[in-house]
C-alpha cells in the first residue's frame, strides 16, 4: 500500500498501479485466511472479534487500494477498469459518497445512463447526508442529466 502511493505522489502512476494489484492479490489472499480461520468451531469470543477485526481492517485497505487505483486508471483513460474497482469499493462501503459520484461520472461517459440512475438511486437510499447537502445535491443533477440523455434516445427511437 506504501509503495502504490508513494510512486503515485512521485507521478510514476504505472508503477504506482503495479503495486495496488499487488497488495490486492495479497489482501485477497488473507482473506481467504481469515475467513478460514472464522469457520474454525468452537472459537471464543475474544478469537472472533479479533479475526472481525482484521477482516475489517482488510476492507478498509482494499477501499482505500481501489480508490487510489480507479483515480490513476481515470487519469490514463482506463474508464472501464475504474468502474470495477468502484464497484468493489461500493460493496465494501455503499455509502461512500466519493465512489459513487466517480463511478456515476465514468458510466456517464461511457454512455451507461441506466446505470448511472440506478448508482445514483441506491447512493440516496442509503446515505445518511441531509437533502440539502451538496453531495445529494450534485447526485440528483447527475441522476437528472442520465434521464435527460435516456429520454432523448427514446424519442429519437
Amino acid at each position: 500500500n506504501g509503495l502504490a502511493r508513494v510512486y503515485a505522489l512521485m507521478g510514476d502512476l504505472q508503477e504506482a498501479l503495479t503495486w495496488c494489484d499487488a497488495t490486492l492479490e495479497i489482501v485477497r489472499n488473507d482473506r481467504v485466511f481469515w475467513k478460514k480461520q472464522l469457520d474454525q468451531e468452537n472459537l471464543t469470543t475474544d478469537e472472533e472479534e479479533r479475526f472481525r477485526a482484521a477482516q475489517r481492517r482488510l476492507d478498509e485497505l482494499e477501499v482505500s487500494l481501489r480508490l487510489l487505483a480507479a483515480n490513476i486508471l481515470v487519469e490514463q483513460g482506463g474508464d472501464q477498469r475504474a468502474v470495477e474497482h468502484l464497484g468493489r469499493v461500493i460493496q465494501l462501503q455503499p455509502t461512500l459518497a466519493q465512489a459513487y459520484s466517480l463511478r456515476a461520472s465514468l458510466l456517464m461517459e461511457l454512455g451507461r445512463y441506466e446505470e448511472v440512475i440506478a448508482d445514483v438511486d441506491d447512493f440516496i437510499a442509503r446515505t445518511q447526508l441531509p437533502y440539502e447537502d451538496a453531495i445529494v445535491q450534485r447526485a440528483f443533477d447527475i441522476r437528472r442529466d442520465a434521464q435527460a440523455h435516456l429520454d432523448a434516445a427514446a424519442n429519437d427511437g
